[in-house]
């Protein structure tokens, strides 16, 4: 799995350059390292305490919305030129003090609420694209815009791109919310895992 990962990173290195240069404004928040299969946030996400609500829900939007924005350009890219989407897992890990069975509960909560409003981000931008194709946003890397009837089930598709899960106890690393790109097996055993939830 570490060498499909390795190489599958090293595949997706020419997307994140390309994504970079097309990013307008360049992101602030967000780090694209998809030789690693990662997208770093620069802070953590607040949470209120004992909740899978943002303590500032106003304070999470800008950092949410440009990493709906750095998937969005990377999978413009993927598919102009035929490849499959990123598929990304939102995994939330919680504080060892309380209760496994508990923290497990909270933390995927927490990485659902995180999946749920990128995804409602991407459906955004997808739309707008499909009303304006001959604008200069995220799609602004000189290839063809996605055909509308592809849009008609964006909400669909971009639903499948995204799986969230929840750690805790020994596999708890404190309070955060990760992002990691799937390699093509992680995919497909994803799929298939009861570990992994899609809204």
């Amino acid at each position: 799995e570490r060498a499909e990962r390795d190489a599958f990173g090293q595949r997706l290195a020419p997307i994140q350059d390309e994504a970079l240069r097309a990013l307008q404004p360049p992101l602030a928040g967000v780090s694209l390292d998809l030789p690693h299969l990662a997208l770093l946030l620069h802070r953590q996400i607040d949470f209120a305490a004992e909740r899978a609500a943002y303590a500032n829900p106003r304070a999470e939007v800008d950092l949410l919305r440009e990493v709906a924005r750095a998937l969005h350009a990377c999978n413009n890219l993927l598919t102009a030129r035929g490849l499959e989407p990123l598929h990304v897992a939102v995994e939330g890990h919680t504080e060892f003090s309380e209760p496994e069975t508990r923290m497990v509960r909270l933390s995927a909560d927490r990485a659902a609420r995180v999946r749920q409003d990128i995804v409602s981000y991407m459906v955004e931008m997808a739309e707008a694209e499909a009303a304006d194709p001959g604008g200069t946003g995220a799609n602004a890397h000189g290839g063809e815009p996605p055909a509308h009837a592809r849009l008609r089930h964006v909400h669909a598709d971009i639903e499948l791109l995204l799986v969230h899960a929840g750690f805790g106890g020994k596999r708890g690393r404190g309070r955060c919310v990760e992002l990691r790109v799937l390699a093509p097996s992680e995919v497909r055993a994803h799929k298939l895992s009861p570990e992994y939830a899609r809204l």
